[in-house]
């Protein structure tokens, strides 16, 4: 698995079905192995379809969550400065784009060895500021198709 060029092909809501599941599953395992340090930059989160044109679903990665589905439910009125690189630009320096700075934000974990079926699901809602609310708003974006050059401030 690798990053694949930038595209313009929104992602698909996660549904709970084995055939979908599994294939989050499968990828978010390769895709974990892109988080942390590499070449000197840190990268925090990958979008699925930054790995994938085909079929893009609604989830990224960070080095030890899954978030399905995610969705900012409220953000502060005023925006901040976010200095971002973007993993899909690997040589293209980082750049200064607009971010709230407080987002509430509710997704799903997926719990793969949970005993009952019913259990499987988490649902979150989480008051996600500073780094962790630039991450959701960037990783929400690759969902949408809008990367941060075409956000440059």
């Amino acid at each position: 698995m690798k990053i694949v060029k930038p595209h313009k092909i929104k992602s698909s809501l996660v549904l709970d079905n084995e055939e979908m599941i599994a294939r989050v599953l499968k990828d978010a395992k390769e895709m974990q192995k892109f988080c942390g340090v590499h070449d000197k930059m840190n990268y925090y989160a990958i979008a699925h379809s930054q790995v994938t044109a085909t079929n893009p679903l609604r989830f990224f990665v960070t080095e030890n969550e899954i978030i399905v589905n995610p969705d900012i439910k409220k953000h502060t009125r005023t925006t901040i400065d976010s200095f971002e690189g973007c993993a899909s630009y690997p040589d293209t320096a980082g750049i200064v784009v607009d971010r709230y700075n407080k987002v509430l934000v509710e997704y799903s974990i997926y719990h793969e060895d949970a005993e009952h079926e019913e259990d499987k699901w988490e649902l979150i809602t989480e008051d996600c500021n500073g780094i962790r609310a630039k991450i959701f708003q960037h990783e929400i974006d690759h969902f949408d198709a809008i990367y941060i050059y075409e956000k440059r401030k």
